[in-house]
């Protein structure tokens, strides 16, 4: 996610090398499969991240591994690397319809959705769909609408998206 994945690969080999039995430790291979497919997607390899976010959804034991709602944002944001906007949009909606207090491990979402909304807007105004643009603008800046000082440079520019959409809307 920092734009350095042969310093994740890296990290994830020290891992290995100092828990031995991670590799095959049922509780982390299927979170060993989803940052292989974090660290493809930093890599541009956007079809083989999305093949390990899908293989990151199940278990050594067979099962759902409870990675689900991580892998719906990861295959999203492959499919929005690979300019492939109907399956990103997909997938980031996939992403939104799961119960939020599930979404990212039960810790509120703090990560996947501000840029799921905001994302969503951006890929339905590139559409010309107002309605679900504003929509998720208006999620977007909502959820940040308290943001950091550094950030509100991106709430005003969403806000300000917002205003014009709006004003189509009428026309």
């Amino acid at each position: 996610a920092a734009g350095v994945p042969a310093r994740g690969r890296a990290l994830i080999a020290k891992l290995l090398v100092d828990v031995p039995n991670a590799a095959t430790s049922r509780s982390l291979q299927a979170g060993l499969v989803w940052i292989d497919a974090e660290l493809l997607l930093a890599e541009g390899k956007t079809r083989e991240a999305i093949a390990r976010f899908r293989a990151a959804m199940t278990g050594s034991d067979g099962g759902a591994s409870g990675l689900t709602p991580r892998a719906y944002f990861g295959i999203a944001r492959s499919f929005d690397k690979a300019q492939q906007p109907d399956s990103a949009m997909a997938y980031y909606e996939r992403y939104l319809a799961i119960e939020p207090a599930v979404r990212w491990g039960g810790l509120n979402d703090p990560i996947a959705l501000a840029a799921t909304q905001k994302r969503l807007g951006e890929l339905y105004d590139a559409k010309g769909e107002r309605t679900s643009a504003i929509k998720h603008y208006d999620a977007f800046v909502t959820q940040w609408k308290d943001a950091d000082v550094e950030l509100q440079p991106t709430v005003a520019s969403v806000k300000k998206r917002l205003t014009e959409l709006r004003g189509m809307e009428g026309k």
